[in-house]
């Protein structure tokens, strides 16, 4: 972020938080509630570095040789999920906002081994994009990210654990 506070300039500021571009210009005051979690990331990898699919391609990878990683909160999961997945929440909702889950590696390390073949989704995209670069900088071998997380599962029509029409009433965000 930089801002400039010269007598005669307009104050400008920006900020990248994780894809979101945000430009300021003029007298701001910026508060931000709750306060902001800070995610570590290991320098090595980064957004760009995760490989991305669809989900039908993520449907075909969870048929073969891949495991399905549900990183959506418990709540979530269990209003409906892809079928045989694993849940281990990456973050937490809390009174304070979302809290990034402190044993998220060591649960993930407890169910799988780090050269398993993981397909990882959130609900929309967003939270599974951070886990995956977590879990290659913890040495994950095979991370895959599946875009758009369940809703577009549910979107694309693929079959989860209910009938699609009672699915689409569990994803965030729906009417």
């Amino acid at each position: 972020m930089v801002i400039s506070d010269v007598p005669g300039r307009k104050k400008r500021a920006k900020m990248i938080v994780y894809g979101l571009f945000i430009e300021m210009k003029g007298s701001i005051t910026l508060k931000i509630s709750p306060p902001l979690q800070i995610f570590h990331m290991d320098a090595t990898q980064r957004p760009q570095d995760v490989i991305s699919v669809g989900v039908h391609t993520a449907k075909d990878l969870i048929a073969s040789t891949h495991r399905y990683l549900d990183v959506r909160t418990t709540e979530e999961f269990s209003k409906s999920h892809v079928d045989n997945a694993l849940n281990v929440p990456f973050m937490f909702i809390t009174a304070e906002g979302k809290v990034r889950n402190p044993e998220f590696l060591s649960k993930v390390a407890s169910i799988c081994k780090k050269d398993d073949y993981l397909v990882v989704g959130c609900n929309s995209g967003g939270r599974s994009l951070l886990a995956c670069i977590d879990l290659l900088g913890a040495g994950f071998e095979h991370v895959t990210n599946m875009e758009g997380g369940y809703s577009a599962w549910v979107d694309s029509g693929l079959a989860g654990d209910k009938p699609a029409e009672e699915l689409k009433t569990f994803c965030k965000f729906r009417p």
